[in-house]
């Protein structure tokens, strides 16, 4: 039961670290991808 749970976080920590890099690869990328369209100023988050 323990390997299991160990097992499905591993893999969810896989996933958000793959999720990070792909967004972080994005903002190298296209700098403006999280700025606030909203917003005059154009801050980024």
């Amino acid at each position: 039961m323990h390997e299991k749970n160990i097992a499905l976080l591993c893999d969810e920590a896989d996933r958000l670290l793959q999720l990070n890099i792909n967004l972080l690869r994005q903002m190298v990328e296209e700098p403006d991808v999280l700025s606030d369209s909203k917003n005059e100023n154009r801050l980024l988050f």
